[in-house]
């Protein structure tokens, strides 16, 4: 859902409106009524991405009922386009998929009307009670809301009011046992002490409607001259074989393997799962992924990022690309060939992986553990550190995983093994939705929840102890601001650092 009623708007449109698509109504003759507030973009392809447009304008003098009306507005419209039935009706087809094989429909809206609106002012009263509106609304209809925010103070209050109305029992508690619980809990206090880097793998992509490795070689092999026999002796060899044979038969047609890989892992939407490991404290992050997703979501998240071996500008986060990237073509890691030539080309990564392996720990998200290269890797590290079975302690890492893999644990007994499902029969798309919300509720754990706290149009979000915080912060400030033989201390840089951290506008 965009707050406005223009698809020229280039604030939300940049790009300009997708082609060939309409709004069904005049713009001239616009009348601000229940019934007219909210249009969906007529024209987009069913398979694609719909755009609903929310009109924001003309709010009254008691803006936040207005703002949190339109935004309600386009959950009802959206849920009866997609004819989503209530919690309680009886489970029936769908006449809509939701995209990306996900269980269910997935809404994307903005904290309306604190950009440029009339919210601004009274922010945290409009992040309040759009936050306990949308409670409400999966609360009565099984789809998944997103609230976008754009700026740090918006996330930072977001998360801390997400933790308030949990306790005020308005937000439900996330689907877990206590033991899951725990790990998240585990997890969290790694975050939070900067001991915890990521490793990303395929299966954090596939909600971005990218291929899997076994769809990418099949979508290539359409592209080659097979004959019905080559095809199906194709289909029966080993990957790295299958990409061998592609790279020969595609440079008969002029073109490479990696430049076609390049053109089909491209892509400007990254999924959620990126977009929750984007604000994850962490300053490091290996992944085998060939696509620019989690570049594209930290650019979002307004994380600055430098990707390891192309860029080595100081940055907030390093993203080492193990396989190469589809930014350099010529360095991605495909065939057979390619990967025992790696160890030459660049070990360098990974003595950098290895260094990791041994002074953090390593949260592997969307990977498999059977990559050939990282095998190599790990077991130098387990030579270094002498890994014992019996010693818990020196795990390097934790996997998150779909569902429970009993040998995988006894093949890798150094590392811990999380399942955010313990029963195997659970569909793909329902562990996965899980995956998402793990990921989530670490985020928000794991959120200092501090970048609004000197902030008064965040006044909606403070509970009890942080309004006590803030009064003694500002006064503290306000102090300091009054003593000029006090500012000018060489410590007063680090009391206006802080100061800045919480939020405060007039820190200087």
């Amino acid at each position: 859902g965009y707050p406005t009623r223009n698809l020229g708007n280039r604030t939300w449109f940049p790009r300009g409106p997708p082609a060939g698509v309409r709004v069904p109504w005049d713009k001239d003759s616009f009348t601000v009524t229940d019934e007219r507030r909210v249009a969906h973009v007529e024209g987009i392809p069913q398979n694609e991405t719909q755009i609903f447009l929310i009109n924001m304008t003309s709010a009254p003098d008691d803006a936040v009922p207005w703002f949190v009306r339109g935004l309600t507005l386009f959950l009802e419209k959206a849920v009866q386009h997609f004819q989503v039935e209530p919690q309680t009706a009886p489970p029936g087809s769908l006449s809509h998929i939701p995209l990306h094989k996900r269980s269910q429909f997935l809404f994307a809206c903005p904290v309306v009307g604190t950009g440029g609106g009339g919210g601004i002012g009274v922010a945290g009263d409009v992040l309040r009670e759009i936050l306990i509106a949308l409670y409400g609304f999966t609360a009565k209809y099984p789809i998944d809301i997103a609230l976008v925010t754009f700026a740090d103070d918006m996330y930072s209050g977001a998360q801390a009011m997400r933790r308030n109305l949990l306790i005020s029992k308005i937000r439900p508690p996330p689907p877990f046992t206590p033991e899951q619980m725990q790990e998240i809990a585990r997890l969290k206090e790694l975050a939070v002490q900067d001991k915890l880097v990521l490793f990303i793998g395929a299966g954090c992509s596939v909600g971005s409607g990218l291929p899997s490795w076994a769809q990418l070689l099949d979508a290539l092999a359409d592209k080659v001259d097979f004959t019905p026999d080559e095809r199906k002796h194709f289909s029966s060899m080993e990957f790295l074989d299958q990409a061998k044979v592609l790279e020969l038969r595609l440079q008969l047609k002029q073109t490479s393997l990696q430049q076609e890989v390049s053109r089909l892992l491209t892509s400007d939407r990254y999924p959620l799962t990126h977009a929750m490991l984007a604000k994850l404290n962490t300053s490091m992050c290996v992944t085998t992924n060939y696509d620019t997703l989690h570049e594209s979501a930290c650019k979002a998240a307004k994380v600055t990022v430098n990707v390891l071996p192309y860029d080595t500008t100081p940055s907030q986060r390093c993203v080492l690309k193990m396989h190469g990237c589809v930014s350099h073509p010529e360095d991605i890691v495909l065939t057979r060939e390619n990967y025992d030539s790696y160890n030459d080309r660049r070990q360098a990564l990974s003595g950098i992986v290895q260094a990791m392996l041994i002074t953090k720990h390593m949260l592997f998200v969307g990977f498999s553990m059977t990559d050939g290269n990282f095998h190599k890797i790990a077991s130098t590290v387990r030579k270094a550190i002498n890994v014992s079975q019996e010693e818990e302690n020196n795990q390097f890492g934790t996997v998150l995983t779909l569902s429970m893999r009993p040998f995988q644990e006894q093949l890798w007994p150094d590392v811990a093994w999380v399942a955010v499902d313990s029963d195997p029969a659970t569909p793909i798309a329902v562990s996965a939705r899980n995956y998402e919300i793990f990921l989530d509720e670490l985020a928000l754990q794991s959120s200092s929840c501090t970048s609004h706290l000197l902030k008064s149009n965040f006044d909606g979000t403070f509970s009890t102890q942080e309004l006590r915080f803030r009064e003694k912060v500002r006064a503290f400030q306000l102090e300091l601001e009054n003593d000029e033989e006090a500012r000018a201390a060489p410590a007063y840089q680090l009391a206006l650092d802080m100061f800045k951290a919480l939020g405060a506008f007039d820190a200087n």
